[in-house]
């Protein structure tokens, strides 16, 4: 354990030294003023309870009376707590970007950045979530004094960037350092002898700096940094070659940046806020006055030709309309032609019946127009029995006796 200024222990857990560790996109003058306060025992940093502490603390953010999230980005920037003050943890800055990106009461998002940048560890997924929160909520950037390197990779990815007239922007590059020991371990009589498998495997772990080494080290921060200038150029919707030709590591007062094409405006804190609700209520108003006009439309279409038909054809255009129309009209006549078809089919039906129905009548008249023989009873009628024609009194003389 070492000891800062103020005696407090400083925890080398391996994820904290981890944390510092590898290729760096930060302003190389803070980076030495950090590093020799660290090494001078200057730096302050909180005790192991306090680190513990600050783990668990939620990742919270302030959200405006107007609906903005205000999301701040100070320090330097890496991945996880540490035990030393003004570091922005890209964690918890990505949790952030997930909860603002599902709140209802959050209309925009608004990073407050003044960092000098960090470590590239993380910073690729940190940026990615970004991109997936402004693909559903508006997101700007104000730099109050600093935006440089991975703070400028993340800023270039708002949809809009503001700094004030002294910022310190862009600063676009990546590097990392090794120190050769063999000086001071020579100095103290200390030879290191290193047993590896290979060429590259445990390069450098005798404290040297060999050319194969920086070669590689090489190799290394030029590709981090060509991932850092393609995003830039995509995020700022710059060409390539000209954040290619700026990417020299320079940073570049807020003026400057403007003229380059690194900020949209000049301005603090508060004038980008104003600006942000100032056209988001822009934007709220425009999408209420297209969303009335869209219900008019509607409404006009469904009175022409009916709900059910606006609710699959509206949005399409006219042309497509007027041939759904000439569908429809299409599909109504078939259906009457088939209704009456249909009906025709049933009046034949008919017909045939009464035509089969007069047949058999003028059958009967003609059976009974024929001529017929004398005494001849007609059909249907029976002669009358000799009892029914017998007379009622007798008439003979006998009877009248």
């Amino acid at each position: 354990m070492k000891q800062t200024k103020n005696n407090a222990p400083i925890p080398d857990a391996p994820e904290c030294v981890r944390n510092h560790l590898g290729v760096y996109a930060c302003e190389p003058a803070t980076f030495r003023e950090l590093h020799a306060a660290l090494v001078a025992g200057r730096l302050p940093a909180c005790s192991a309870a306090e680190l513990e502490e600050r783990k668990a603390a939620p990742a919270s953010f302030e959200v405006t009376a107007d609906g903005i999230a205000v999301i701040p980005v100070r320090g330097v920037m890496q991945r996880g707590d540490s035990k030393f003050n003004d570091v922005a943890n890209t964690l918890k800055i990505r949790k952030q970007f997930r909860e603002a990106a599902g709140r209802d009461d959050v209309r925009g998002v608004m990073l407050h950045i003044d960092s000098p940048g960090g470590a590239v560890a993380g910073q690729t997924e940190l940026v990615d979530e970004l991109d997936r929160l402004a693909a559903v909520k508006p997101v700007r950037a104000a730099v109050d004094e600093m935006a440089c390197s991975a703070a400028y990779w993340l800023a270039s990815r708002t949809g809009y960037v503001t700094a004030n007239r002294l910022a310190q922007v862009a600063n676009i590059g990546c590097y990392t350092v090794a120190y050769d020991e063999t000086g001071a371990l020579e100095r103290k009589g200390i030879r290191i002898i290193v047993v590896s498998t290979g060429k590259y495997k445990g390069l450098g772990a005798d404290g040297s700096v060999p050319p194969e080494l920086v070669e590689e080290m090489q190799l290394r921060v030029e590709a981090v940094n060509a991932e850092f200038v393609r995003a830039v150029a995509e995020g700022r919707g710059l060409p390539l070659e000209t954040v290619e030709a700026l990417a020299d590591g320079k940073a570049y007062s807020g003026d400057a940046a403007l003229e380059r094409g690194f900020v949209d405006a000049i301005g603090n804190f508060d004038e980008a806020m104003n600006d942000f609700v100032t056209q988001l209520n822009r934007e709220r108003e425009t999408k209420m006055a297209e969303e009335k006009k869209l219900i008019g439309e509607f409404q006009a279409l469904a009175d022409r030709d009916g709900y059910e038909f606006a609710k699959e054809h509206f949005g399409k255009s006219e042309a497509e309309i007027e041939t759904a129309r000439r569908d429809v009209k299409i599909s109504k006549l078939e259906t009457a032609l088939a209704a009456l078809q249909g009906e025709r089919d049933s009046l034949s039906q008919e017909l045939e019946k009464e035509k089969a129905r007069i047949a058999e009548l003028e059958k009967e008249n003609a059976a009974l127009k024929e001529p017929r023989a004398r005494g001849a009873v007609p059909a249907g009628f029976q002669a009358a029995s000799a009892e029914k024609k017998k007379p009622m009194f007798n008439s003979s003389k006998e009877g009248r006796n």
